[in-house]
Parts: C-alpha cells; structure tokens; sequence
C-alpha cells in the first residue's frame, strides 16, 4: 500500500503511525486548496508583491525568485510561505476577474472558454425607437437585416401606448407576425420575438402592422425595438 493517493496524493494515515492528526490535517488542507479550485489571475512568473493569507496561484513557464523550478505547479501560500502541487492532466482553475476556466492539458494551462468578446464577436444587435403617429396599417422601421445575415430575432417594448390599433404585430414583408403576433398596445408590454435561426440571402426591413386599425390606422405611440442576428465575415 502507498502511503498517498492515486489523483490527489493525499497522505493516508498509516498503521501503527504517531501523531496522525498531523497526516489527517495535511489531507484536509490540500483538498481545501484543490477542490472547486480558484487562482488569482492567470499564470505568472514571479509571486506579486502584496500576498494574503490563502492565495493561490499558478506557476508560469521561467518561473523565478521564490517560484524558480516549480512551472505550471499551482502555489498556495500560508502562514508566510509558498506550498507548491503539480497539477495533473485534466485540472481546471477557475479565474473569477474574467469568469473563465483555465484546464491543465498536461504540459500547458490553457482557456476551456474563448474570451466572450472574441465569443460573441459576430453576434449584432441594433436598437432604434418607432414613433407610430405618423398614421398607416403597415409601418417601415427602417430596421434592416443586412444580406446574407441570420436572423435570431426581434425584441419590442411599448414604450408610450399605441392607438388606432387593438394590437399589433412584429415581422418581415410577407410574415407580418414572424416576431410576434397580437402584441399589447399598453406602455411598458414586452415581447422577446425568437425565430430559427434563419439565413437570408437579400436585405429584409423589419415591418410593424396593426389589428383591427382605426381608419387612419395607427393614431400615437412608441415603439423600442432591437434586431438581433449574426454577422458572418472572412476577416
């Protein structure tokens, strides 16, 4: 029998062994800093000048001053000095600044999530105010879904009461309810009008039209709304 664990080399407590909380509290200590892991930033090649009690952190490639010849080994510091664990293969550090996840592959820590700028980079979303006193059953935007584009959806607010209309709908030429049929006429309505996806191969305006309009149609109100959709590029 070893006198260590196989994943996290916890120190057994051995037959016949004297002092055994002492082994017993090595063992908690180490699960304290190993389990649901977190560091202070990413990897770094020297320790920082400022140090509480409880940090931890990881140990850069070149590591050097009080780190020299521990690369990539996780440094937990306590009682005014450094304790120092290899990582093995599979390992993930949580870095709560940037609400990422670092994972040990074996050599290298690396990001398990791409940066959610570089994430999201495609993804637009436009918002403009509609002003529906100008009258009509039918309303231009002049929100517009660019070509080749796909559409994820439209969102719509209320944002002054609606008359000339007991309700209304949010879409394209030809699907006048794509992103929401019979929606609420009353300030401060919502509606969050999720499709497909769906790729569109020309530009496409995003229409407003009325239920049951007055004669003139559409008479007052406002109207916030915001296109969502992906934005491919080969840059």
């Amino acid at each position: 029998m070893t006198d260590k664990s196989s994943r996290l080399s916890l120190p057994f407590i051995m037959a016949a062994q004297a002092q055994k909380h002492v082994t017993h509290n090595e063992a908690i200590k180490r699960l304290d800093i190993l389990t649901q892991l977190s560091v202070k930033g990413r990897p770094q090649t020297t320790p920082p000048s400022l140090l509480e009690e409880g940090d931890v952190f990881i140990v850069a490639p070149n590591g050097g001053d009080l780190w020299s010849g521990r690369d990539n080994q996780i440094a937990f510091y306590e009682n005014g000095a450094f304790q120092f664990i290899m990582p093995n293969e599979g390992w993930h550090a949580y870095l709560p600044d940037e609400k990422n996840i670092l994972i040990f592959d074996g050599e290298t820590w690396n990001e398990l999530l791409p940066p959610m700028e570089d994430n999201m980079q495609g993804v637009k979303s436009i918002t403009l105010e509609v002003d529906l006193s100008t009258g009509g059953t039918s309303f231009q935007t002049g929100l517009i879904f660019p070509s080749r584009a796909i559409i994820l959806g439209v969102t719509s607010k209320t944002l002054e009461t609606i008359s000339g209309a007991s309700s209304y709908n949010t879409g394209l030429h030809g699907e006048t309810q794509k992103f929401g049929g019979f929606l609420s006429i009353h300030a401060g309505s919502e509606n969050i009008g999720v499709i497909g996806p769906q790729a569109i191969y020309s530009d496409r305006e995003v229409i407003i039209t009325a239920n049951n309009p007055s004669t003139n149609g559409f008479e007052d109100g406002r109207i916030l709304l915001t296109s969502h959709y992906l934005d491919l590029s080969l840059s």
